[in-house]
């Protein structure tokens, strides 16, 4: 077969010599939009690259943890997941909205602006005891946006 294969029809791996399917490659930018191994050959690669050179891989990983863009993504992250009283009570308030068992009011129930409102909880335990809220009272009271 040529390089530049047909994208529906059967592939060559370059590295086992299978003919595979194209969804059997990851793709790529360049060329015909699909690498020249196969998942599988790229995967054994990556793992063989990473067991045989693990200081390096373990030096790499600590240094990319502790770049912003990272320490922000895990701060978020493990604020969802730990917060799970909080979570409990929004997704209470959200279905509870989406099964029209609890109206969602046109305006802050604080200062009477009309737009998006937000529900606040006083205390999470309780998740349908809430305030409705625009975003700035919300903020001011120590809520969320968002």
């Amino acid at each position: 077969m040529s390089v530049m294969q047909a994208k529906n029809g059967p592939r060559t791996c370059s590295q086992c010599g299978e003919a595979k399917l194209p969804s059997e490659f990851y793709k790529q930018k360049w060329g015909d939009g699909l690498r020249v191994s196969c998942k599988a050959c790229v995967r054994a690669k990556v793992h063989e690259y990473r067991w045989c050179n693990i200081e390096k891989v373990r030096a790499y990983d600590r240094k990319r943890g502790k770049r912003p863009e990272r320490i922000l993504a895990d701060t978020d992250y493990h604020r969802r997941t730990y917060s799970t009283e909080r979570n409990t009570a929004y997704v209470r308030v959200w279905n509870h909205v989406r099964k029209d068992k609890l109206a969602k009011p046109d305006k802050c129930s604080q200062c009477g602006r009309g737009g998006r409102v937000e529900a606040h909880h006083e205390d999470y335990s309780k998740p349908l005891d809430i305030i409705w809220l625009c975003p700035p009272c919300h903020q001011a009271l120590g809520g969320t946006n968002g």
